[in-house]
């Protein structure tokens, strides 16, 4: 494979449930994306506009992928995202929903505060589509309201409007509608309807013979009974139909609705972009309507099968819902080849899905909210290799995925089976604070950190506190923290066992560590962590004495910490510049700051040195394995307000001997390495 070639990932989602993953994988660089997705939605506003335009599949979870596809590099990008998502409001009459969306088509600005600026960000492309979309939309819309049809436009997205009125430009042709909608929206990324188009009605029977008469009402969740079967029907039962099923045992409701439904030929272009995947997942979201209906089209499981180089990974949902109640991971999985089998052909699960992504809560984030819910999964119940499920703790907010985690394990096992060399993508920042009694100064820390703000850079951040066996408070100080993961050590201490577990459930893919102590400014961070969030260094040290211009400012400091006590003074002082000039000696580095704790790591890097320190040692053996790997390691100064033996100050010079002796021993090790070999 062609070092030059990007990843071809295929998803099969739906609205916005896996939106966190879509759109991670659109900005990577060297992957290619294409989102396949079903439009039977008939849901609220959505549903109201295939009635108004007979024919008409659903337009929202493609409006909604292909709004969050859209690029946010320009001004024009993000104006044409605020009105494809805007809302008008609920129970708006016609005449103010024409006074809010008539405009575009005169070239003139809307009098919505909302669409007002969006209005004069567009690009001269996208005002043109807008009006001609429109245009075709008010068309239609008059003369049905001439004969007397009325369309409600209250709660109806402006994006739909133009989707429809892309439709009617489009000779009423959905799927080129879509290709062009996708053109028109810029995206980074394809987004294609899995069907040929044609419009059909997705039904369903629950496991007590509840028939669910619509898309709407299968995700409404007003049954809270298991859906049994779901059914794909030329056209809405009638009442006398519905009276004629109630009449039946559930298998001869089952038999009667099986004779009636129709399974969808596929789009084309879905058939080729499933076999010329490298990466096939299956999403999460709403499985009974976003993702059990799209693979019941025809063909679909056929190419999934025949395409035996790509690896196919079943991402399960992390939580029951009104849409699972009482389902499992291994029942989602049997439903999945249930409907690939087109309800009768066989398929086997392990040519269908090669890996299962399932989630393990971490019990032991002592901030874990208390919930209940979660999917469970026994393994021995599905025919898969125990080996190639993947349970861990997915979970970013309540029931969602934390997207860049899981771009971060796919990518990695893309690594194992293409030849391409893949550029991390930077996601999520994992703050590490080791606290060892540091109650005093705990909370502000804390609370500073959650002001930091890494959106300049596109990416989220996590606050881990590892507490190392406070005994004065500092363990409730950190549970009042709500948005800090908080684990405490159970049987090891040190401060390097701390920040070993802190690395062990770090799940940003750029690990920072932060003191408890109140000595250094958070803001620094942003500076610690720029160099690695733009791919220019892996690893970055914070520095204390390039913060001075003057050797006398840097003294001072250090005479502030250890008063008249000249020996320790001069001992911290000289004993920094020994260490400095050892890992000179010793590994080739002037590192003018091994003893400051704010430092940041490409995660990857960090996790693969398999470090095993416990005490300030650690700080010793990252250098050395850096050393080892040819890393080089960048300072940049920090801004550092000492404080005193009195005030808690905990580094000692044995622990500057530790440090020393460390680096002396790993560079022995080295040597000793290289005259065995």
């Amino acid at each position: 494979m062609s070092a030059e070639r990007k990843i071809r990932v295929v998803m099969f989602c739906g609205g916005r449930g896996a939106s966190n993953i879509s759109t991670l994988f659109a900005k990577h660089s060297q992957t290619e994306l294409t989102l396949l997705i079903n439009a039977y939605d008939d849901g609220l506003s959505t549903g109201r506009m295939r009635a108004f335009i007979p024919g008409m599949l659903g337009p929202s979870d493609l409006r909604k992928n292909i709004s969050l596809l859209i690029p946010q590099s320009g001004d024009h990008h993000k104006a044409l995202k605020t009105i494809l998502e805007y809302r008008l409001p609920r129970g708006f009459s016609r005449n103010k929903a024409l006074g809010a969306i008539a405009p575009f088509v005169k070239w003139q600005e809307p009098g919505d505060p909302v669409l007002a600026p969006a209005f004069w960000d567009l690009s001269l492309r996208q005002a043109k589509s807008i009006q001609s979309y429109l245009t075709a939309f008010l068309d239609y819309e008059q003369k049905q309201f001439d004969k007397g049809n009325i369309f409600d436009f209250g709660d109806c997205s402006v994006g739909n409007i133009l989707f429809a009125g892309c439709y009617l430009v489009n000779g009423e042709d959905f799927n080129s509608t879509v290709a062009a909608f996708e053109k028109f929206a810029e995206i980074d990324g394809k987004v294609l309807n899995i069907t040929d188009g044609q419009n059909l009605v997705l039904t369903a029977l629950t496991v007590n013979g509840d028939f669910l008469v619509d898309e709407s009402t299968i995700v409404s969740g007003d049954d809270p009974q298991p859906i049994r079967e779901l059914f794909l029907l030329p056209k809405y039962l009638t009442a006398n139909q519905i009276k004629k099923l109630d009449k039946m045992e559930l298998e001869e409701r089952i038999s009667w609705l099986r004779k009636k439904e129709v399974m969808p030929q596929p789009n084309p272009n879905a058939i080729a972009a499933i076999g010329d995947a490298d990466l096939i997942i299956y999403g999460p979201g709403t499985q009974n309507s976003s993702l059990f209906p799209s693979y019941l089209t025809k063909g679909i499981p056929d190419a999934i099968i025949a395409n035996d180089q790509a690896e196919i990974v079943f991402i399960a949902n992390i939580m029951q819902d009104y849409d699972i109640p009482n389902q499992t991971v291994q029942t989602l999985l049997h439903n999945l080849a249930f409907n690939m089998a087109h309800k009768g052909d066989n398929r086997n699960l392990s040519q269908l899905v090669t890996r299962v992504f399932t989630q393990t809560p971490d019990l032991s984030n002592i901030n874990r909210p208390d919930r209940d819910g979660y999917l469970k999964f026994d393994t021995d119940a599905i025919q898969l290799d125990p080996s190639m499920i993947l349970s861990l703790d997915w979970e970013d907010s309540a029931g969602t995925h934390h997207g860049g985690q899981l771009v971060d394990a796919l990518l990695s096992i893309m690594l194992q089976l293409v030849d391409v060399k893949i550029h991390p993508y930077r996601h999520m920042v994992s703050i590490i604070v080791p606290v060892l009694n540091e109650a005093p100064t705990l909370s502000k820390v804390l609370r500073d950190l959650g002001q930091l703000d890494f959106s300049r850079f596109e990416v989220g951040k996590e606050i881990i506190m590892v507490d190392g066996g406070s005994t004065d408070g500092s363990l409730d100080k950190a549970k009042a923290e709500k948005y800090t993961r908080v684990f405490s050590l159970e049987d090891e201490k040190g401060r390097g066992a701390a920040m070993r577990l802190g690395i062990e459930k770090a799940r940003g893919n750029v690990i920072a560590f932060f003191p408890a102590d109140s000595e250094y400014k958070t803001e620094d961070l942003y500076k610690v962590v720029a160099p690695i969030l733009e791919n220019q260094y892996r690893a970055v040290f914070g520095s204390r004495p390039l913060k001075y211009t003057e050797v006398s400012q840097f003294d001072e400091n250090i005479q502030n910490v250890y008063g008249t006590s000249r020996i320790n003074s001069m001992i911290s002082k000289y004993g920094g510049m020994l260490v400095s000039y050892l890992t000179l000696l010793l590994y080739n580095r002037y590192i003018s700051d091994l003893f400051s704790t704010v430092k940041a790591y490409d995660g990857p890097l960090l996790k693969s040195l398999k470090l095993h320190s416990s005490g300030v040692d650690f700080e010793s053996e990252v250098v050395a394995k850096l050393s080892r790997k040819q890393s080089f390691i960048l300072e940049v100064p920090v801004h550092f307000r000492p404080r005193t033996k009195a005030a808690g100050k905990k580094m000692t010079i044995r622990d500057g001997l530790k440090m020393v002796l460390s680096l002396i021993i790993h560079r022995m090790r080295d040597w000793d390495r290289v005259a065995k070999s």
